[in-house]
């Protein structure tokens, strides 16, 4: 059964008769259509039909289809077509050592193609050497509906980015499109590499695209900390979420288990016995795959779950309060009771002997979030305190969006995560003379573009001057399903799986790698400037001028939040970027 929406053709899964429960169709009073999902109308915002422009040409009709790309891989949908400009005969990229660089074009069918298989045979490069088998995938763009974050409306997107060798059928004038992705090995000898990409429809000609990819010859640094709020602790498929967050590029977690499972608080007497274990395994797993740079570690609730343990809850100065679902204490900092804040500081204690003993990674100590109102300013203006009193030279950090927020804490945080949109002039400077380090925060996953997640994950946060930057948050891959984004709004997931259990990307969780590694492209030729600028060659010294000038325009090009650049101006800053390494290396 096909359902019309807007311009939107929606077929039915499975052939069902009627849309999932708590999803209706509706007319608008301007006559537009609609979905009513649990109450809320929702316009549809699926783009119109367009036609080729110009017109196909007669080969291309025999062929049955036109291969083209679009500025923007979110912006291909069921019915668009290719614009002036947009036809292409070949793909060709850059990529430095061991990085993983992504491609896309799409099909316009001409005809009803029925299936379409694409495939790449190995690249060929210097000397014979190939990149091939897993450093080499194409995958489909699947389609499916997404409701937007803040607005009443949907529309039929290109954001999921299904498994190699999924099936893809094509009908007559609508697009299909398609993700390339090159891995380069670290010890792949650089130079240039050809191949072709195969198009073969069950109806059509075949087709093939010119793929050429430049191994750049130079690694790129590390660039800075950027980590991701865990929120699962520890569960079966927690190795898998670390994985897919490494090779998207996270460095580092921020380990945030479910309140009043981690730590284990048991009481004894006076004292309280903390024992960690989802917080062991998970630290245990990120040592396992190779993450190296510090942890946060947040144990919430603490001052409030040693109040409850030791029923001090008494309805006058201390509170009962419902915390985001948990079980938590209000009371003013100056009215906890002295006698439980040695028990509260032997808990913080136990935390860092544990910490050392069982070789947990470099932490950082989050024990408040978001002190932005007087309940957890008041949390922080005890916790933070106490912490530095019982575990002196330990790294503490903290979500404070102003200095306001910082002050509360009663302490010189070593590090401080603000909102982006949040950092006022002079805000890093003055941080960094505190000895803090500010990094950034928001949750890029709300944003359905490709070029937002690009630029705010990398560049923007070099226009910033943010020395790290934390994503809220990952949540896990649940199986995708058509309708469960309608439905829910919140649920924004960087990845999903399949109906067969497999991992499924999407188009802004690829943005946010290629974000990293913009940035990582940054780090990299500030530190050879530097370097170079200190040489004893004039030439050398010549060249890093140069290449400084370079690097400041590219960051003076990135425009202020929440504007973007699109996804060819971003290519062609990392394109310079990549030119001034390789003159300084050589």
């Amino acid at each position: 059964m096909v359902w019309i929406v807007g311009a939107m053709l929606l077929t039915s899964p499975a052939g069902a008769e009627e849309l999932p429960p708590g999803i209706t169709r509706a007319t608008a009073a301007d006559g537009s259509r609609q979905l009513v999902v649990n109450g809320a109308a929702l316009r549809d915002a699926t783009p119109e039909p367009e036609v080729p422009a110009p017109p196909a040409t007669q080969e291309e009709r025999r062929q049955g289809y036109v291969l083209y790309r679009r500025d923007g891989p979110d912006r291909v949908f069921r019915h668009s077509a290719p614009q002036d400009g947009e036809r292409v005969a070949s793909l060709s990229t850059e990529v430095s050592l061991g990085e993983r660089r992504h491609m896309n074009f799409a099909i316009y069918a001409l005809q009803d193609l029925g299936d379409v298989r694409v495939s790449c045979a190995a690249l060929t490069g210097p000397g014979g050497a190939t990149l091939d088998g897993d450093m080499l995938q194409i995958r489909p763009v699947r389609l499916g509906l997404w409701r937007d974050y803040w607005h009443p409306w949907f529309a039929e997107s290109p954001r999921l980015i299904d498994a190699p060798g999924a099936r893809t059928s094509v009908s007559e004038s609508e697009s299909q499109g398609y993700w390339v992705t090159v891995r380069v090995p670290e010890d792949a000898a650089p130079g240039e590499y050809a191949g072709q990409i195969l198009i073969e429809p069950t109806h059509g000609r075949q087709a093939t695209l010119s793929l050429s990819v430049r191994v750049l010859p130079f690694r790129l640094d590390p660039g800075r900390w950027w980590g991701v709020y865990y929120y699962s602790g520890f569960k079966l498929h927690t190795p898998r979420d670390f994985a897919d967050m490494k090779a998207h590029g996270v460095n580092s977690m921020l380990i945030c288990p479910p309140g009043y499972a981690d730590p284990v608080l048991e009481r004894h007497g006076d004292t309280v016995v903390a024992s960690f274990p989802l917080a062991d395994a998970a630290m245990a797993e990120l040592k396992r795959q190779g993450y190296q740079r510090p942890v946060a570690y947040f144990p919430r609730l603490l001052s409030s779950r040693i109040l409850r343990l030791f029923d001090r809850v008494d309805g006058d100065k201390i509170l009962p309060e419902t915390y985001y679902g948990q079980l938590a204490v209000r009371y003013k900092a100056e009215d906890f009771p002295e006698d439980l804040k040695p028990v509260l500081k032997d808990v913080y204690r136990q935390m860092v002997d544990h910490a050392r003993e069982a070789q947990w990674p470099e932490i950082l100590w989050y024990l408040v979030d978001e002190p932005l109102q007087e309940l957890e300013r008041d949390w922080a203006a005890l916790e933070y305190p106490l912490f530095e009193e019982a575990c002196p030279g330990e790294r503490t950090f903290c979500t404070a969006y102003s200095d306001e927020d910082a002050r509360a804490t009663g302490v010189s945080l070593d590090v401080r995560a603000v909102d982006l949109w949040k950092v006022r002039p002079g805000m890093v400077e003055r941080a960094a003379a505190e000895g803090t380090e500010m990094w950034g925060i928001r949750w890029l996953c709300q944003h359905g573009t490709y070029a937002f997640p690009r630029q705010y994950a990398g560049l923007a946060l070099d226009k910033l001057g943010l020395q790290g930057f934390t994503e809220w948050t990952y949540y896990g891959a649940p199986k995708y399903s058509p309708y469960a984004q309608l439905a829910n709004k919140e649920g924004c997931h960087y990845a999903y799986t399949d109906e067969e259990g497999r991992l499924l990307s999407t188009i802004r969780w690829e943005a946010v790698q290629e974000g990293i590694d913009d940035a990582r492209y940054v780090a990299t030729l500030q530190r050879l400037v530097e370097a170079a600028a200190d040489s004893n060659d004039a030439d050398t010294r010549r060249i890093a001028t140069q290449a400084q000038h370079v690097l400041t325009d590219a960051i003076e090009r990135v425009p202020a939040a929440p504007d973007t650049l699109s996804e060819a101006q971003l290519d062609e800053l990392r394109a310079g970027l990549a030119a001034q390494i390789v003159r300084l290396i050589r």
